[in-house]
């Protein structure tokens, strides 16, 4: 599923970002998966950046993450193993915790510009690399 940049650009743009937030939090609900994520690369190619692989069977099973991505569903298995507060300091735009204990990491929600887009990965990227 996906959200295109034309949409986003759009004067409701804003109104059609949340609303697509709102039903990826209803399929994680209805799904219940080992991790969700979303990502930007379209964009981020734009800029000639290479966007790595966020997760992978061998760090599934350990409840960790390869790389963080612009969206991140961690379901509350994920959320122990991270620890909650410190799922909760990352430098997101936005950080929702969810019904069943998960949370939804937002890195940030200007996603039609890949500079800022670019900007957020690093910053939660480094906050990652600084714990595995």
């Amino acid at each position: 599923m996906g959200i295109g940049l034309d949409e986003l650009r759009r004067d409701d743009g804003d109104k059609r970002l949340a609303s697509f937030l709102e039903f990826v939090t209803l399929i994680y609900h209805a799904t219940d998966p080992l991790y969700g994520f979303g990502m930007l690369s379209y964009r981020l190619e734009a800029i000639d950046v290479e966007v790595p692989p966020p997760i992978s069977d061998k760090k599934l099973a350990e409840n960790r993450i390869n790389h963080p991505t612009w969206l991140m569903l961690f379901p509350p298995e994920m959320v122990e193993a991270y620890g909650r507060e410190w799922l909760k300091s990352l430098p997101a735009a936005r950080i929702d915790s969810l019904d069943d204990g998960g949370l939804l990491v937002i890195t940030t929600m200007e996603v039609t510009d890949a500079d800022a887009v670019y900007e957020a990965m690093q910053n939660i990227e480094q906050a990652f690399d600084e714990i595995q």
